[in-house]
């Protein structure tokens, strides 16, 4: 019987260590991350926030606790990577917005949030920002239910620099409207 459980142990060490290769940390399919040329960064939650014909999307590499940690309790984040896309539509739907519907967007890494304020990074695309603007890009959302979205996106900054990425999983829904 011992010997039988050695031989469990060892081919499951054996299984494991196979499936797990040095690669399985790089996202390649472009999915939960924003991709800048080479360089991938994660993304672990969205914030989805309409406000009158118009709709905010805020991907970060922050959990979803600690983003509402952020904005109920005032907590700083540090090392904040976040995409900010302004989408000239309310509600969203399941569609492909092309440049035009884009109004705004911006991709800073390592910034911090202090007290609901975005602070420091590296800018990697920013409209209006003549060496991070961009002269193409999209978002596609394919599914968009009360919990879950998913979308692909993608921009090319002007330097011919290709910013990419998409999300699939659930997200936050901040709507202030009823209270104004």
């Amino acid at each position: 019987m011992k010997l039988l459980k050695h031989i469990s142990i060892a081919i499951l060490m054996i299984c494991a260590n196979v499936s797990c290769t040095s690669n399985d940390d790089a996202n390649t399919e472009g999915i939960n991350v924003v991709k800048v040329g080479d360089n991938v960064y994660n993304v672990n939650s969205v914030i989805i926030e309409p406000s009158f014909n118009r709709t905010f999307l805020q991907l970060t590499n922050k959990t979803e606790v600690e983003v509402m940690g952020a904005i109920n309790q005032g907590q700083a984040l540090n090392n904040f990577d976040v995409l900010n896309i302004t989408i000239n539509d309310d509600p969203l739907g399941e569609l492909s917005y092309n440049f035009n519907s884009i109004l705004n967007y911006e991709f800073l890494i390592d910034a911090s949030l202090e007290a609901g304020d975005l602070e420091g990074g590296e800018t990697l695309l920013e409209s209006g920002d003549n060496h991070f603007e961009a002269t193409s890009g999209s978002i596609s959302i394919t599914y968009y239910s009360v919990d879950r979205i998913e979308f692909s996106f993608e921009f090319e900054r002007n330097d011919g620099t290709l910013i990419s990425g998409g999300y699939k999983g659930s997200y936050i829904y901040l709507d202030d409207r009823a209270e104004s």
